[in-house]
């Protein structure tokens, strides 16, 4: 990774088991241990659940609580719902028809800017179009609009195509959607790629955008992915992106931690003041252990 004018090395923390934990409890805290104390300069997860996070924080690692946030956006509240409980009883898809049909009269019935129903208002954001991308031209773009961020990843050539090409690979997330928002000039101000049919709740991997744009790359965002049908998205939290959703109806819940272990000081601030470009594609959320099925 990059930190300023050098460079560092960091370790992506997965997830970590151990054997027969009954006859030696402490056996995941001592490979935790062993894996912290290696060469790099930075290790990290985006995906600690509560007993590993107490693992980390027991190894004096900190708890980034700008990037460990989920954010929800309902776009059709009736089917949401019903989406939502069909993940408890898968019977209940039956009732898909009726979520859809009351959805469109809620749709007629408020206003788009109640929180109960989403629908595209008049803003900045129509200025911009949005269309795919390839993984090549994304490979290309993403660094280039990182490098606004203290903590970034440096990817060797080829590794980051590689990287989209592997995240294709995400059956129970459904379609995915890559896309490129630019404006009527044709600049490229912002990237996204999320996952989902029709009917379904989205799944957001990355988001960035120049600075100063972050809104309106998300308003693209959420506008694209009602018109894909889906009945809400969500994804993990970057702090630059918690500040640009503030008015736009979204919801902020707990998710898998977001932990970091360094003992250099100065690089620890810069993670904690929100200047690293984590999570997502940097971490673990890009992979097909993540949302794809073993069979």
């Amino acid at each position: 990774m990059q930190f300023k004018d050098r460079q560092i090395l960091a370790l992506d923390c997965g997830s970590f088991v151990s054997d027969d934990r009954d006859v030696d409890p402490f056996a995941g805290a001592r490979l935790l241990r062993d894996v912290l104390s290696g060469p790099q300069d930075l290790s990290f997860t985006e995906t600690a659940n509560d007993v590993s996070t107490e693992m980390w924080k027991s190894m004096r690692a900190t708890v980034l609580g700008s990037y460990s946030l989920g954010w929800l956006r309902i776009l059709r509240p009736a089917s949401f719902a019903i989406e939502a409980a069909t993940n408890h009883m898968r019977a209940l898809k039956v009732m898909r028809p009726l979520g859809h049909a009351f959805d469109g009269v809620l749709c007629r019935a408020v206003s788009p800017s109640s929180w109960l129903i989403y629908g595209p208002t008049p803003g900045k954001a129509d200025a911009f179009l949005t269309e795919p991308i390839s993984d090549v031209d994304f490979a290309t773009l993403l660094p280039e609009l990182m490098t606004q961020f203290a903590v970034r990843p440096v990817w060797r050539q080829g590794q980051l195509e590689l990287m989209l090409r592997h995240a294709a690979r995400k059956r129970s997330y459904g379609e995915r959607h890559q896309r490129a928002v630019k404006n009527r000039g044709g600049k490229i101000i912002g990237l996204y790629l999320f996952y989902g049919n029709k009917g379904d709740i989205g799944r957001t991997v990355q988001v960035v955008s120049e600075p100063g744009l972050e809104s309106i790359v998300i308003d693209c965002l959420l506008r694209d992915a009602s018109a894909s049908g889906l009945v809400a998205i969500r994804g993990a939290s970057q702090p630059n992106i918690i500040q640009a959703m503030i008015g736009k109806k979204c919801a902020f819940v707990p998710s898998a931690a977001t932990i970091v272990h360094t003992h250099d000081q100065e690089l620890l601030e810069a993670l904690k003041s929100g200047q690293a470009f984590i999570n997502g594609l940097v971490g673990e959320g890009w992979t097909r252990f993540i949302g794809d099925r073993f069979e």
